[in-house]
Parts: structure tokens; C-alpha cells; sequence
């Protein structure tokens, strides 16, 4: 990884943050912005704290767990300044990838961005599964799989780039893997929201309304609110003919 901080504490609160925003939940996602701060605070000449706060916000604003009128801008503000601090840095062209993805809907700077952060820096695990999400987003389910499965080679132990390989299979039709992939990563982390809910929109997939409905009643259990998955139970509901 590029830019490493010289401030041992910076680098170490640095890393916490990245532990933290790899739970892919809003409340671990802002845990991960304190810690990302805070190495910022500490060594602020260091790219990598920026891309880190850019990259939560991007997640808050697009899962709306924050008003992206709030989010997308200090995401922005956050890429922009890792990239002023090092522009040979990867991570930070795969978080103005990200702007220009969810922000700006501004597909062909969104690509530029991401070959730019690839090419900067081919080892990272966490490029490939970007990319690869750009590409389902331009609906290139076999290319995003390509990618998703190349940052799984750089990374099998990863978590989020697990969840990510499973998304792509299930994406490129491959429902038996994908679900396989998901159980597996509940087995070693039985509390990762975004597995049990991709199972629930696996099932979806497959024509299985009832099965995904047991998978979205988790969701609220595992939040800790009532409100979590509100909207997919809703969606469930409603394809089984009922209100709850």
C-alpha cells in the first residue's frame, strides 16, 4: 500500500479504521471515520486516512444512511485531498472513482479513475473490487466477475472482498456459488448484515420470496433497530401478497 504514515500511532489508527469500515455497517462505517480522522489529525500529510474518509462517506450517502447532500461532498473533499497529497497513490484514484461513480454519475471519469488507481497499484485487492462494482453498475456482469474474482486471488481472506466475489456471481446468474460463498462467510462471522442480505436478494433472484423474507427479518436483529431492512422486508412482503 502506498503512502504509509512515518507516525507508527497515524498508521495504527489508520488501520483501525480500515478493521472498522470492513464490517460494512453505517454505525462501524462512522466508528471507521473517527479512527480515520484521528491518524489524519496525526500525521496530516498522509494520503491514506483521506481515501479511508472518502470511502465511508460514499457508503453513507449511497445506502442512505446519510444525506448525500452532506455525504458526497466530504467524500469528495476527502478524495480530493488525498489525491493533493500524493497523486501517485492508488487508493486515492479508486476513491475519486467512487465520487465520480455515486456522485456525479459521471461514468466515463469514474472509469478513467479506477484504470488510473489499477495501474498505480495492480496488488490491491481493494481496486479489483471496486472496479468490479463500477462494472456491475454499467450492468458488465462478466467482466465485474473477472475482477471480483481477481481481488479474491490477491486476498481470499478479506471479508468485504468475499461478500464482493459472491455479489458478482449472483449478478452473472451463478445463484448456487454465490450462495455457497455467503453461507460460508456467515459460518466464520455469523453478524455480517451484508451476507445475510445478499442471501436474501439471492432468493430473490431465484423466484424464492418466502426464503428471502426469513433472510430480511434478520436484518433488524443484527442492526439492533427495528427499522433496518424496512424497505427489502417491504419488498418481500409485497411479492408474497402481504402487508407483514
Amino acid at each position: 500500500m502506498t503512502g504509509h504514515s512515518h507516525d507508527t500511532e497515524a498508521y495504527a489508527e489508520y488501520l483501525r479504521g480500515r478493521h472498522a469500515f470492513a464490517r460494512w455497517t453505517p454505525t462501524d462505517a462512522r466508528r471507521a471515520i473517527t479512527f480515520f480522522r484521528r491518524s489524519s489529525e496525526l500525521d496530516p500529510e498522509c494520503a491514506l486516512p483521506y481515501t479511508g474518509l472518502a470511502k465511508c462517506y460514499v457508503f453513507l450517502g449511497a445506502t442512505g444512511n446519510m444525506a448525500q447532500s452532506e455525504a458526497y461532498p466530504e467524500a469528495e473533499a476527502a478524495a480530493r485531498r488525498a489525491l493533493s497529497l500524493e497523486e501517485s497513490a492508488g487508493e486515492a484514484h479508486s476513491a475519486m472513482g467512487l465520487i465520480h461513480l455515486f456522485q456525479h454519475r459521471d461514468w466515463p471519469s469514474a472509469y478513467r479513475s479506477f484504470q488510473k488507481a489499477l495501474t498505480l497499484t495492480p496488488g490491491s485487492a481493494e481496486v479489483h473490487q471496486l472496479y468490479s462494482m463500477y462494472l456491475r453498475t454499467l450492468g458488465d456482469d462478466e467482466a465485474a466477475l473477472a475482477e471480483a474474482e481477481a481481488a479474491l486471488q490477491l486476498d481470499p481472506l478479506s471479508t468485504p472482498v468475499k461478500q464482493s466475489y459472491a455479489e458478482a456471481l449472483a449478478a452473472a446468474g451463478e445463484l448456487d456459488r454465490a450462495e455457497a460463498l455467503l453461507k460460508a462467510i456467515l459460518a466464520e462471522d455469523p453478524d455480517f448484515r451484508a451476507s445475510v442480505e445478499s442471501l436474501g436478494w439471492a432468493k430473490v433472484m431465484g423466484g424464492d420470496h418466502e426464503a428471502a423474507l426469513e433472510y430480511f427479518e434478520q436484518l433488524p436483529g443484527l442492526a439492533g433497530f427495528p427499522g433496518a431492512g424496512a424497505a427489502v422486508r417491504g419488498y418481500a412482503y409485497g411479492k408474497l401478497g402481504r402487508s407483514k
